[in-house]
């Protein structure tokens, strides 16, 4: 499966510190990812915002719930949206 991630940012922007905190939550979470820094819009105002992509074999619902709270809480975020796709699995 295939999780995307989309956060926007603070008052900062996306600095080097707000970018630690995302790999500080994350990296409990899960294995690896990706991060990529972007350009987002939210009540139609722009602003950087990154993505993460993730992929897992498993996903428990409840626990990409539990980092995104976490993700929320750490960085002051009132919303985080998120996709889940079916992808087939092929590490080599």
């Amino acid at each position: 499966m295939k999780i995307t991630l989309y956060i926007g940012s603070n008052e900062n922007g996306i600095d080097k510190p707000y970018l630690e905190k995302v790999h500080t939550v994350l990296k409990k979470h899960f294995r690896g990812y990706t991060i990529q820094q972007s350009i987002g819009f939210w009540e139609g105002t722009q602003e950087e915002s990154v993505e993460i992509i993730i992929f897992v074999q498993n996903l428990i619902i409840g626990d990409l719930e539990a980092c995104i709270d976490e993700l929320k809480q750490v960085l002051g975020q009132e919303r985080i949206i998120y996709t889940v796709e079916l992808i087939e699995w092929n590490p080599r």
